[in-house]
């Protein structure tokens, strides 16, 4: 090997596939641009619009079903009717259990779910409402009131105020899918009339510690 060789070693079989690789891309690229023209091609979409961003590409959540399924007006008084007696039922335990003074809510909530259970059976004995209201509790109720009757203290007071969320977010789910989609005009009407008490003891029980 000459001096003149070392001086310009011939190129590696890997820089002649670098070249004829990049030569093909831009044979690709100028038939591309010839059957496009230039306007259609500085037009042309990104590519993110046919693969989608990343947050595109992120399954979206299902809409929640439970606050717009219709509910039946049977179906809605005996729940209505079940909450409202729970509601009484449980704050009259939580009156026993603490001090006087330290849960004023109990005693709103009492007076509040009396006035809507009168206000119901009202609509039906009036015959503007046709429905059965039951006389006691489900076994769902049952067990969240044997539940708190076994508790005492904190324990009590934690698993009170947990329950009373729970219930008036589930009242508020309903008394809004009857609003929009009740059967019966005078029973959809108190609905949404109620509506507006419920969201604001949903507001005290979140509010309580």
């Amino acid at each position: 090997m000459t001096n003149a060789d070392m001086d310009n070693p011939a190129p590696s079989r890997d820089y002649h596939n670098y070249i004829l690789l990049a030569a093909g891309l831009l044979f690709a690229l100028f038939v591309l641009w010839d059957r496009t023209g230039p306007e259609d091609a500085s037009q042309a979409a990104p590519l993110s619009s046919y693969v989608g961003t990343a947050s595109q590409r992120v399954e979206a959540p299902a809409p929640s079903q439970a606050a717009s399924a219709p509910v039946s007006t049977p179906e809605f008084i005996r729940k209505v009717a079940l909450s409202d007696m729970f509601e009484i039922q449980s704050s009259r335990l939580a009156r026993g259990k603490t001090d006087p003074g330290a849960l004023d809510y109990a005693d709103q909530m009492i007076l509040a779910h009396q006035k809507t259970s009168a206000e119901l059976k009202g609509l039906i004995e009036g015959g503007k409402v046709r429905g059965e209201i039951p006389q006691a509790l489900d076994d769902a109720h049952k067990q969240k009131l044997a539940r708190l009757t076994s508790l005492d203290g904190q324990a009590f007071r934690d698993a009170y105020i947990t329950m009373q969320r729970e219930a008036h977010q589930d009242a508020v789910s309903l008394f809004s899918a009857y609003a929009r989609n009740g059967d019966n005009a005078d029973l959809k009407n108190w609905a949404t009339t109620t509506l507006g008490e419920l969201n604001h003891h949903l507001e005290m029980a979140r509010s309580l510690k």
